[in-house]
């Protein structure tokens, strides 16, 4: 007779309204594990962000694409940033492609979705 985990519950001596509690509670331990799984992979960035980041990051490339955010180099390896959220995606877009044709950004990425 094995000792069950502190956390472990049997469903069957739970009552019925009680369950999806019990059940709740268990997924977002599940979830809690898989986030931390997966942050530990240290998985490549998405090839987009590879490239924006091979010809200078942000600051040089001019991205004309329907991606609210990229993943971008940081001291300390990757992470996610969104792009600019108090305007529309045309106007990103927009703004974008402006400071591509007055030269602030020397190279400009275009997808279909822009």
């Amino acid at each position: 007779d094995e000792e069950a985990d502190e956390g472990d519950v049997d469903l069957d001596e739970v009552d019925e309204n009680d369950r999806f509690l019990v059940v709740s509670h268990q997924l977002q331990q599940v979830r809690r594990l898989l986030i931390m799984v997966v942050d530990s992979l240290q998985l490549p960035p998405n090839p987009l962000d590879k490239l924006v980041d091979l010809l200078g990051g942000p600051e040089q490339v001019a991205e004309m694409t329907g991606r609210k955010g990229r993943v971008e180099r940081q001291e300390d390896g990757w992470a996610y940033n969104q792009r600019n959220t108090e305007v529309s995606q045309k106007k990103v877009n927009m703004n974008e492609k402006l400071d591509f044709m007055a030269g602030r950004k020397l190279v400009a990425i275009i997808s279909d979705a822009a």
